[in-house]
């Protein structure tokens, strides 16, 4: 029966309850309608399989108008009776009922599989309702006015198609389609709900949507979506997500075993994130995916050739691959032609071929031949340094430290290094034939270091104020820290500061004589800086004497 394209605004009382029950097919379309009674009797058309009740030109409030139906009977009972008679007065109109109270319930013909109600200017929100037992499959609502979906919708369980397109939504509850676990097919494009879907962080709008195969979430204004958002659709074929505000594609798909359509045309992506694209990759090595990427904002740049690259070894699954272009946003983009996408791929890496290994190598070994270099300066230079800090330091607290090699400026004629196991030799010999027979003024630790300062500055001041630096020199003497300090001393104050390696006078025991010259002490024996002592008592004389010769002589090379 077909009553369309007419100016029919209502429908008597029991037209429709009286209407042949042969009645498959019922078109009202491009009318004038507006709700009354009339709607409580679609459900007595038993056998009717479509409805078309789209095109409608004026607007209503629909749920509003049946808003407030006294419904008494419990549709989870499901015993729903018709009585014929007086078709006004035998209309029952059921309660639904469960733990969160009433709801609005809608009756449906028993035997309605198709529902066009598309195109009537619904101005209406979906709020908590139910459609009582019914085997409804597909339900067409596209360019209404629903703003506002909160549900949750009962009764649900058998829609597989369902078109809520271009309605204005921009509000979506996130158990609205909790009970749509046949859905097949579901649209939503030319909607805004881009806002909501950005801050579904768990992905429980589409939650129960398991059978899905068909979703269009295009032109709603989507900026991003949440890693999880699509993390139930196992059996999605066709995810269009086409006109959007997108910048990257990062969401989980590798439960997308079927998938084989991606539309993300006419967004803004410049790039794919690397973990974007790995989730991508499990896609495509199971089946023959494709991926459309035209009029984006491609970002041909040196920072972008990974993804370019990924682009380029799947350029197989991207759809329509030549028609693809770059933004030119960016001050070093290059225009690469997709047509010719592995000469362009070529060319981009040669631009950006990078120095920065050649760079970090150049910079290591420089930087490490630099400290060697600095190391090794350092190494040589370590008895200066230390000669240099200790004297700055002692020029800070004591005015009477020597600036000048003048004899006159002296304090001693000699400071005498010497370990323990020599200090006999240096008391009872050094003493008695120097100081008491030859009138040396010697400086010897054990009699003239101050208890409780540090040895180091000591050491160092007692170099400084003698005229000469007599090292007794024996094995035990070469393996001593301390006397090591003292000889490099003594070293560095004869070549900085006296000019003269012959400031420093070795005297070289037997024991040293006969077991070979160390290396630490070869420049003085270079420059004949030592004097050895004998091993025969018949010698000590000639001994002393070279060496009261040796204090008294001016330092020269």
């Amino acid at each position: 029966l077909s009553i369309a394209t007419n100016r029919i605004e209502t429908l008597e009382p029991c037209v429709l309850s009286r209407l042949p029950k042969s009645i498959k097919r019922l078109s009202i379309a491009r009318n004038r309608l507006i709700a009354a009674a009339y709607v409580l009797e679609y459900h007595s058309l038993v056998n009717v399989e479509v409805i078309n009740a789209s095109l409608r030109n004026s607007p209503f409030p629909f749920l509003r108008t049946i808003s407030g139906c006294k419904e008494n009977l419990d549709i989870l009972k499901n015993d729903t009776v018709y009585h014929p008679g007086n078709c006004q007065n035998d209309l029952q109109y059921p309660l639904w009922s469960n733990t969160s109270g009433r709801l609005i319930s809608v009756s449906a013909p028993p035997s309605l599989r198709t529902l066009y109600v598309n195109s009537s200017k619904i101005f209406s929100t979906v709020v908590k309702f139910g459609i009582l037992p019914n085997v409804v499959r597909q339900v067409y609502l596209q360019d209404n006015i629903i703003h506002s979906w909160i549900g949750p919708m009962h009764g649900v369980e058998n829609i597989t198609v369902l078109d809520m397109s271009k309605n204005f939504c921009a509000n979506i509850g996130k158990d609205v389609g909790v009970n749509l676990t046949g859905l097949l097919t579901l649209k939503l494009a030319e909607n805004a709900l881009g806002p909501r879907f950005q801050f579904d962080l768990t992905g429980k709008i589409f939650r129960n949507l398991r059978r899905l195969q068909f979703l269009d979430i295009s032109y709603n204004r989507i900026q991003a979506l949440p890693f999880p958002f699509f993390k139930n659709l196992r059996s999605i074929n066709h995810l269009y997500v086409s006109n959007n505000l997108l910048s990257d594609w990062c969401v989980a798909m590798g439960h997308m075993v079927n998938l084989t359509t991606l539309d993300l045309s006419k967004n803004r992506i410049g790039t794919i994130s690397p973990r974007g694209m790995a989730e991508l990759d499990l896609v495509l090595a199971r089946g023959n995916l494709s991926i459309n990427l035209r009029n984006n904002k491609l970002l041909c740049t040196c920072e972008n050739l990974n993804f370019l690259e990924w682009m380029f070894v799947n350029r197989a699954h991207f759809k329509n691959i030549d028609l693809y272009t770059c933004s030119n946003a960016q001050k070093d983009y290059m225009n690469i032609n997709f047509k010719q996408f592995s000469k362009s791929i070529s060319q981009l890496k040669e631009k950006c071929k990078s120095y920065t290994l050649y760079y970090i190598i150049i910079s290591v070994t420089g930087t490490c031949f630099l400290s060697v270099i600095f190391g090794v300066a350092l190494y040589r230079n370590r008895w200066k340094i230390r000669y240099m800090r200790y004297t700055l330091f002692q020029r800070a607290r004591d005015s009477h430290l020597l600036s000048s090699s003048s004899d006159d400026l002296f304090l001693y004629d000699a400071f005498v290094s010497y370990t323990s196991k020599d200090r006999d030799f240096v008391i009872k010999d050094m003493i008695q034939k120097l100081e008491q027979d030859n009138g040396v003024q010697l400086l010897i630790r054990d009699r003239s270091f101050i208890p409780g300062e540090f040895k180091c500055q000591q050491i160092v001041r007692s170099i400084q104020e003698s005229r000469k630096t007599i090292c007794v020199v024996s094995k035990r003497y070469l393996k001593s820290a301390w006397r090591d300090y003292e000889l490099n001393m003594a070293r560095v104050e004869g070549v900085e500061v006296r000019k003269s390696m012959r400031y420093v006078i070795l005297i070289l025991l037997p024991e040293v004589c006969n077991g070979g010259y160390p290396k630490k002490i070869s420049d003085f024996l270079k420059r004949d800086c030592f004097i050895e002592y004998p091993d025969d008592p018949a010698g000590y004389e000639e001994f002393w004497q070279r060496l009261c010769s040796a204090l008294q002589e001016n330092a020269q090379d």
